[in-house]
């Protein structure tokens, strides 16, 4: 029935949200460790990349290009390799911590 299913989906859509928080966690302790831009902490928005979507999601925004500092940062090819390195690291220390839960589980 269609309550059902509204049910399982809102479900659905909670565990997602938790796992992606959690995946947002990792991340931003990832960028703590480089030590060059200021983590400015994790906020939710409903866009539309992030709705509905049947794994965990985040949309990262690493700088900003009215910062004159961020924007030097964004331009070198070397932070925007230890950026790529950091978002690995976080992937990677988040589906270690997902495959211990399925483990338990």
């Amino acid at each position: 029935s269609g309550v059902v299913k509204a049910i399982l989906w809102d479900l659905v859509r909670s565990e997602n949200r938790a796992e992606s928080l959690q995946l947002a966690r990792y991340f931003c302790n990832s960028i703590q460790r480089l030590g060059t831009l200021r983590v400015r902490g994790i906020k939710s928005a409903n866009f539309y990349v992030l709705r509905n979507v049947l794994i965990p999601s985040l949309l990262i925004e690493v700088g900003y290009l009215t910062n004159p500092n961020e924007e030097k940062l964004i331009k070198s090819s070397y932070f925007r390799q230890q950026l790529a390195r950091c978002i690995a690291q976080a992937i990677v220390g988040f589906n270690q911590e997902y495959e211990k839960v399925l483990v338990r589980e």
